[in-house]
């Protein structure tokens, strides 16, 4: 009691020293950040109204105004720092970016990341995380001017070109997906690189049927990835040692932890379900549409000695409080900063595909995937199983593992589908049943070695003897079904 009596004696002792009118200085503070926000504000409108009249002259000053301080900070660099472009701020892209750095950082020698995404204070919290050491190149006018980025017009007349012209100037730079405009804009045309006559892969084509490798043609059309580095970058993943926590993650880690009252060794659980629906049938059947049935496996990792921590924002599920279950995805610790630190370092994972589980494969993290779709984009981390969501076809037959490796609906991703009758099939969540069977099979791999996990089950053997380089990401990585799902009545082959 005596130390929360002195503890309030100073606070009212420093706010008695700086007092401004008679007022503590958080409301002049206050005051300056709603003018400045004000001001802003009415800046950009002028901008964007001016631009409408003058396009030409003032998108070439703004591409001045964006460009030439990325340029003398590139200039400053040393000759062996390799440049890395940050220009997508969706989570699943920009994480992956920043663990490529990161590798290598550690293995190849020093880095530079040229931030050129909207969010950029977000980017910068997250790479100063990941890559401390690296050195940041970002743009005030981006940082403090926000709105400029999401108009179409200004956009296109000045930050495209400034994307592409530091490509012209430093054609090694970095980057593992083209720059995507479409979320300006709906339907806005874009062009990935993509040229299907320099695709080795696509030799495959005679032992498979033409509707798949016409659906693999239009996947790759459609997702801007640059082969080359995402093959390096995925290859470091599965190769090389993963990385640390440094102090900064290891001290936000343990303020959380006792924050949020965890005790024991604690487990992560990553569900979407977000209830309304977007209109688009991708989306849909991304999403968990009975987030109930996950009550008993949590109950389950409780009784074997794990904390439940629940991470996410508002997408995910309200469940009923019990001992030793923490929805952190609701309270007030949620940021970027805490999501990172609370994947460091669990015990393991289990997730959904939304985004964060990508965390996993910075520390080496075990991860369970659950009720996944979108089969053709997997994580590259070596301690890692999942259970696809069940497919049930147009006249009621449940379609098995071999048959929707052969189907154009291998390739759905996003928001584009590629099967001409994809409306008809119906996507099935795994039962209660089915989710504690997955964990039952997956906790006994925890604690194993990366060479552990490569010891394949007879299912899992032949589940990998099926795949040819047109399953993209599914054949690269390291990565196999849990057994409970090649064995299954709806899905076992």
């Amino acid at each position: 009691m005596e130390r929360v009596l002195l503890y309030r004696r100073f606070r009212l002792k420093v706010a008695n020293a700086y007092k401004f009118d008679g007022q503590p200085p958080r409301y002049v503070l206050w005051f300056i950040k709603r003018t400045w926000r004000y001001f802003r504000s009415r800046i950009v409108r002028c901008i964007i109204g001016f631009f409408k009249h003058s396009e030409a002259t003032l998108g070439i000053c703004l591409e001045k105004l964006v460009y030439s301080p990325i340029k003398k900070k590139i200039d400053h660099l040393s000759p062996d720092t390799q440049l890395f472009l940050i220009s997508r701020h969706d989570f699943g892209p920009l994480i992956c970016m920043i663990h490529y750095a990161a590798l290598w950082e550690k293995e190849r020698g020093k880095v530079a990341i040229i931030i050129l995404a909207q969010e950029q204070a977000f980017v910068c919290s997250l790479v100063k995380l990941v890559c401390p050491e690296a050195t940041i190149i970002d743009c005030f006018l981006l940082r403090n001017f926000r709105t400029l980025y999401r108009n179409q017009e200004i956009f296109s007349a000045t930050f495209q070109n400034v994307y592409s012209q530091v490509l012209i100037e430093n054609n090694k730079a970095i980057f593992l997906w083209d720059n995507q405009f479409s979320f300006l804009k709906e339907n806005f045309f874009v062009i990935g690189e993509y040229v299907r006559h320099f695709d080795p892969v696509v030799k495959f084509e005679g032992k498979k049927p033409k509707r798949f490798t016409a659906a693999y043609l239009t996947f790759r059309e459609n997702y801007f990835v640059r082969k080359k580095y995402w093959d390096d970058y995925t290859d470091m993943v599965v190769s090389r040692p993963a990385l640390q926590p440094n102090s900064i993650i290891e001290k936000t880690r343990k303020n959380l932890i006792r924050e949020i009252n965890v005790t024991r060794p604690y487990v992560v659980l990553n569900l979407s379900s977000i209830k309304t629906t977007s209109g688009n049938i991708l989306t849909d059947r991304r999403r968990i549409q009975y987030p109930h049935r996950f009550n008993g496996l949590i109950d389950l990792l409780i009784e074997k000695g794990f904390d439940v921590v629940l991470q996410g924002r508002k997408e995910q599920p309200h469940f009923k409080p019990r001992k030793h279950f923490f929805d952190y995805a609701h309270s007030k610790y949620c940021t970027p900063e805490n999501d990172l630190a609370l994947y460091s370092d669990a015990l393991f994972v289990v997730a959904a595909k939304s985004g964060p589980e990508i965390f996993c494969s910075l520390f080496d993290i075990p991860l369970l995937g659950v009720n996944y779709n979108e089969n053709v984009l997997m994580l590259h981390n070596v301690k890692y199983r999942f259970f696809y969501k069940h497919v049930k076809g147009p006249k009621g037959a449940y379609l098995n593992w071999k048959e929707i490796l052969r189907s154009p609906l291998f390739f759905e991703f996003g928001v584009e589908t590629v099967h001409p009758n994809s409306k008809a099939y119906v996507y099935e969540e795994m039962s209660e049943e089915e989710l504690i069977d997955s964990l039952e099979e997956f906790i006994p791999f925890i604690h194993a070695p990366r060479e552990t996990w490569l010891n394949y089950s007879e299912n899992q053997q032949r589940f990998r003897k099926s795949l040819t380089p047109l399953h993209f990401d599914l054949y690269a990585c390291p990565s196999v079904p849990c057994d409970t799902y090649l064995a299954s009545a709806k899905s076992g082959a």
